[in-house]
């Protein structure tokens, strides 16, 4: 800005031009106090801009970045789910609306329904895998031709109070435990999103998932708690997050 600023009033000297008094004062002030505004501007980042696979892929993709900002309060899952949720016009967008609910409850405002190649990006199983590089993520994963066993064995694994992002055969979304039994976030229909039992028939009917695979198929496992703390995937949420006017959602979507 300051260069700018230099600039500017070289121009004007080129030109004859002379400030009048008051925007002069401010020019003169402004040029004095910059340093402030910068320490200010970086003492009020949200989080540091951190470099991953998954960044260094979306800029290869030409995925334009939105960063995220901390909500000016905390939104009940409720809220998070109306505010991310709704009907999908996009190819399908299952695991980076996880992420954006991921995201939102973890105090950030986070949209996604950004469609084409960001939707792409966070849909690829290279992606997903990705992130468990990031700091203090851990990636849990099992190989099987019995997709439903082999979920049904890794959740068991789990603890039972947290939320974890859970990708298997065609789809991917949050699953948590409610009263004992685990349920599955759906967040891709026009009025019906919320958790619904995650059952061998749901694995099979809105996952794609199957007991008898003729190849290994592999399901991944991660803590939200793990990924919402990550520096990585909170710079990574910016390649999904997607302006209110541009999602691709509404009247005529469905869950994908």
């Amino acid at each position: 800005m300051l260069k700018f600023l230099d600039s500017a009033q070289k121009s004007n000297e080129r030109n004859g031009r002379n400030l009048p008094e008051v925007p002069r004062n401010f020019y003169n002030w402004l040029k004095k106090n910059i340093s402030i505004f910068d320490e200010k501007i970086e003492k009020n980042l949200d989080f540091d801009y951190t470099e991953s696979e998954v960044t260094l892929k979306a800029k290869r993709f030409n995925v334009a970045y939105n960063p995220i900002r901390k909500l000016k309060r905390p939104k009940s899952e409720k809220k998070i789910i109306s505010a991310v949720g709704g009907g999908d016009l996009t190819d399908g967008s299952c695991s980076s609306l996880a992420m954006a609910y991921i995201g939102n409850k973890h105090g950030y405002d986070v949209l996604d329904y950004r469609g084409g190649n960001s939707q792409l990006l966070f849909a690829y199983k290279s992606t997903i895998k990705q992130m468990g590089d990031f700091e203090g993520v851990n990636l849990r994963t099992a190989l099987a031709k019995d997709e439903i066993q082999a979920t049904v064995d890794l959740l068991a694994d789990c603890n039972k109070s947290k939320e974890y992002y859970l990708a298997v055969s065609e789809h991917a979304a949050v699953v948590k435990n409610i009263s004992g039994k685990w349920h599955y976030l759906e967040l891709q229909t026009e009025d019906e999103n919320g958790w619904f039992e995650l059952t061998p028939e749901s694995l099979k009917e809105r996952f794609g998932a199957s007991s008898r695979r003729r190849k290994l198929r592999e399901i991944i496992l991660y803590d939200t708690e793990e990924l919402g703390n990550s520096p990585e995937f909170k710079t990574a949420l910016g390649y999904l997050n997607t302006n209110t006017g541009n999602q691709v959602k509404g009247s005529g979507g469905y869950a994908k």
